[in-house]
């Protein structure tokens, strides 16, 4: 047999190989089965990228929230400084200082009335801060205030402000409330006895 010989041999296996092979094939095929996808990832639990961004996201709403609070509650102090510092400066160009301690004693009883402790409402009732007067209203505001205020600026703000030509130091005094201003916190108020319920 030469080349011709095997090639044919050849040509006839393969021919009758692939008469034979499409019964094999289909055998094989339907023992196949469909490809099985992995089931699709579910909602929950969140992948730890979800849970990131959604610790941050409350993180930054309570930070928002936080200096909202921070920014509105301190809104009274603000503009106290802002009225000191008018009524300083005005007092520096006129020398009046029973104005001075007018205004000055005007800006504080405000800030103690806009002090709030919490959401509820006022530290104090305001007839009782507006109706006091010398060591009743330095008490007033030396409540609010550790260490309290000192004794040169106490005197000016309960006894000078009623004489005609006050003798004080109007820039302790200036120092002193403007101390009162940026440090002073609400007096805690006595919690309300709770009626017994039955």
């Amino acid at each position: 047999m030469g080349a011709n010989g095997y090639r044919w041999m050849t040509l006839t296996s393969l021919r009758r190989g692939l008469a034979t092979m499409p019964a094999e094939l289909e055998t094989a095929l339907q023992q196949l089965r469909d490809l099985h996808l992995p089931p699709a990832p579910g909602d929950w639990p969140p992948a730890p990228g979800e849970w990131g961004l959604a610790l941050l996201a409350m993180a930054l709403l309570a930070g928002g929230v936080w200096l909202l609070r921070r920014r509105v509650q301190g809104r009274y102090r603000r503009q106290a400084r802002a009225e000191l510092q008018a009524a300083y400066a005005h007092w520096q160009t006129y020398g009046n200082t029973a104005g001075y301690l007018q205004a000055v004693n005007v800006l504080l009883c405000r800030a103690i009335l806009q002090c709030r402790p919490d959401h509820r409402g006022a530290a104090d009732p305001p007839d009782s801060v507006a109706s006091t007067s010398g060591d009743a209203w330095v008490a007033a505001l030396n409540a609010r205030l550790d260490p309290p205020l000192a004794s040169d600026a106490a005197n000016a703000l309960a006894v000078a402000c009623y004489q005609p030509d006050p003798q004080v130091d109007v820039a302790q005094l200036d120092r002193e409330v403007r101390r009162w201003i940026d440090r002073h916190r609400p007096v805690p108020q006595p919690e309300a006895p709770h009626a017994n319920r039955a």
